[in-house]
């Protein structure tokens, strides 16, 4: 039984789910609870919590309980938040929302013997939404509510709002440029705009305009990797604070900046200490480990030893599963296509187990079951009937060319593309780009001078 002075949290989904269902949700908890504010977790989920009696914000109890363990370290680790605004950047509306939406016209209270909740779900699972999260931030935003009614002195909101903003970084989304900041700490969400579009000249532009700190872990990785992008030496003094928590990120900043500076050897150590790392701690900066694979790619491509040694030490790299699988699917592929760069004899048996691997449930894309059919083929496996039934499936069933070309180039999914580019000559000011795998398994490795650079 809850107690007088208790609180009732509830996750819910704020994807594949409509406006009326979530006032639905609001209404019935304030039959039950006067008081009920609203958290993010991630851009996509919310957190309600309830209670009888107002929430009282003790800003220095509070700093000092973050301070101590575990607090500290599951903070910055699972919300990449280092200090109290970093926490309230997840607030997104006080009781007075949650109130105006409860009583909405027309709006309906879930209970257990009429359970709107459950069909209302159900009709809208695989469906575009018509809301999301930051239509309740506008609401209290409009209605000056938000921000916690009971909530001590000493709070930096400015810093709340990087911590808004932070939170969509985190995920590789570009964050909304709230218009009543002062210009500087609109600069700073900009910059995590031009991190997400992948500008990274523009993050180190925008960074050294001003002489700041960090303000929180997000900034400190995107600014070490845009370094690393535009092969900046500073990236690595930046990235050092990351050793202790992100040793993964860290790892990946040295990696990307040694890339850029043609030091393939050094790149190719750093990568393979990312994925060590990755494969014990699973907190890593969104879409970052599916990138490094990409590059571990592009590396093992560019490797001019005829043996091929830098492509056989990243393929081993990437062979064991990161933790709680992240980056799986780009992983998998990557697999295969630093197999397919590997010199003979050993690359056919590479390759041959790394597409086997995915079996049965191979990767639906014409670049990888070409190479299935194609290494059962060669290696005169009894699954080389299928491969070439499934590839022809696939192709009868994919007759537009421009459809080809989307899907192929659909690297959201994968983390690497499988369709033929050509590598741009020299390095932009802004990075070079990592060249997308032109197929996840060729017939003939490239010729080991054939690296694309003049």
């Amino acid at each position: 039984m809850l107690r007088d002075a208790g609180h009732f949290c509830q996750w819910l989904q704020a994807y594949e789910v409509d406006s009326e269902t979530i006032r639905t949700i609001y209404a019935t908890l304030v039959s039950v609870f006067p008081i009920v504010e609203t958290w993010q977790t991630l851009t996509g989920d919310l957190c309600f919590v309830a209670s009888k009696q107002p929430v009282t914000y003790d800003v220095a109890a509070l700093r000092e309980r973050m301070a101590q363990e575990p607090f500290r370290s599951a903070l910055a680790r699972a919300m990449r938040v280092s200090s109290l605004e970093g926490l309230l950047g997840h607030y997104v509306a006080n009781e007075i929302i949650a109130d105006a939406l409860a009583h909405s016209p027309g709006v309906q209270i879930n209970t257990d013997d009429r359970n709107i909740l459950e069909y209302a779900f159900a009709r809208t699972v695989g469906r575009s939404k018509n809301f999301e999260t930051h239509h309740v931030l506008k609401a209290a935003r409009d209605s000056g509510a938000e921000r916690p009614l009971t909530m001590g002195e000493g709070i930096d909101w400015n810093l709340v709002e990087l911590g808004r903003a932070s939170m969509y970084a985190n995920e590789a989304l570009a964050p909304p440029v709230p218009a009543n900041l002062p210009e500087e700490w609109k600069e700073r969400i900009m910059m995590q705009v031009a991190f997400s579009q992948r500008n990274h000249a523009k993050v180190v532009e925008l960074w050294f305009a001003h002489e700041r700190e960090p303000a929180d872990w997000i900034e400190r990785s995107i600014v070490a990797l845009s370094l690393a992008y535009t092969g900046d030496e500073r990236a690595v003094a930046f990235s050092e604070p990351l050793k202790a928590g992100f040793p993964g990120e860290a790892e990946a900043v040295l990696g990307i900046l040694r890339w850029q500076q043609d030091r393939l050897e050094e790149a190719t150590q750093a990568l393979e200490a990312a994925f060590a790392a990755w494969r014990q701690d699973p907190w890593a900066l969104s879409g970052l480990p599916a990138q490094l694979v990409e590059l571990a790619v592009t590396i093992g491509r560019e490797d001019a030893d005829k043996a091929r040694p830098l492509a056989a030490r990243l393929h081993r790299a990437v062979c064991d599963p990161f933790a709680v699988n992240v980056a799986n699917e780009s992983r998998c592929v990557a697999r295969a296509a630093l197999a397919a760069a590997m010199a003979e004899p050993e690359r056919q048996g590479a390759v041959l187990q790394a597409v086997e691997s995915w079996e049965p449930h191979v990767v639906w894309k014409r670049g990888f079951l070409e190479a299935r059919a194609e290494a059962y083929r060669v290696a005169n496996d009894s699954r080389s009937a299928l491969a070439a039934r499934d590839l022809e499936k696939f192709l009868a069933n994919d007759a537009l060319p421009s459809a080809r070309a989307t899907a192929a180039n659909d690297s959201h999914r994968s983390g690497v593309p499988m369709v033929p580019t050509e590598p741009a000559p020299g390095k932009p000011t802004a990075g070079r780009p990592l060249e997308p795998v032109s197929r996840v398994v060729q017939q003939n490795p490239p010729a080991p001078n054939d690296t694309g650079k003049p």
